[in-house]
């Protein structure tokens, strides 16, 4: 039910669609991957969504429909679905929309979701320490290089997942220093991720830095120089 290029649509002009890499990368990103439904529109989504949940066992008294909410959603156990909970950061005001997508969409389904906005510390300690939440959106800085496709999911991550063949790829990046050989690994761990993803990804924000009449020593270097705030220093006058 979550269209992520729908989602896009309703965000600033500086969102993008992607799956697990930037989304302006050409070099890393796998063009033959595909997530489950991402194919299908708005008017197909709603009844797969309803003929999977009724294969799982759930039921409604009041089927949805495109513009009227389910009702009456129940567990295969006969029992009514609880409501669940999303947290989000409330300083992010591109999450915040998105958290109200996701509402919407979940109650079309009759599904009763709250959503509670606080501060990025209490959700990070919710998330990576005491895991008592339902959902959450998270974000992310990162770089150009896709290393941390893997420090996502190794060991002791805060998602649970385990893949034997993620972390055999995961091993096979990590050792080679070749770009194309990087590329290749790169392209089989978004594979694996589509398979079984251990999240939804929704959007990528792209930021850009503006600098004039100044240039680094080190520009061809992939990905620059990190960890180190920019190195004003290096920066050259033109």
């Amino acid at each position: 039910m979550l269209d992520s290029k729908s989602l896009v649509g309703q965000l600033s002009n500086d969102s993008a669609f992607s799956f697990f890499v930037l989304p302006d990368d050409g070099f890393w990103i796998n063009s033959n991957l595909t997530l489950p439904c991402n194919k299908l529109d708005g008017s197909a989504r709603l009844p797969q969504t309803i003929q999977s949940l009724k294969s799982a066992g759930y039921s409604w008294g009041e089927l949805p429909a495109p513009s009227t909410n389910g009702k009456g959603f129940t567990l295969p156990s006969g029992k009514k679905f609880p409501a669940i909970s999303l947290i989000v950061a409330s300083t992010n005001e591109q999450e915040g929309k998105t958290a109200n997508y996701i509402n919407q969409q979940l109650s079309l389904l009759g599904i009763s979701l709250n959503v509670d906005s606080i501060s990025p510390e209490d959700l990070r300690y919710e998330v990576f320490s005491s895991h008592q939440y339902d959902m959450a959106i998270l974000g992310w800085n990162v770089s150009e290089y896709p290393g941390y496709l893997c420090d996502w999911f190794k060991a002791g991550n805060p998602f649970g997942y385990h893949s034997d063949r993620l972390q055999s790829a995961c091993e096979a990046l990590n050792s080679t220093s070749d770009l194309t050989t990087a590329q290749k690994d790169v392209y089989e761990i978004q594979s694996i991720l589509a398979q079984d993803p251990p999240f939804i990804p929704l959007y990528s924000g792209i930021t850009y830095d503006a600098y004039r009449n100044i240039k680094y020593p080190f520009d061809s270097v992939l990905g620059g120089l990190s960890g180190v705030y920019g190195v004003p220093s290096l920066a050259i006058p033109a």
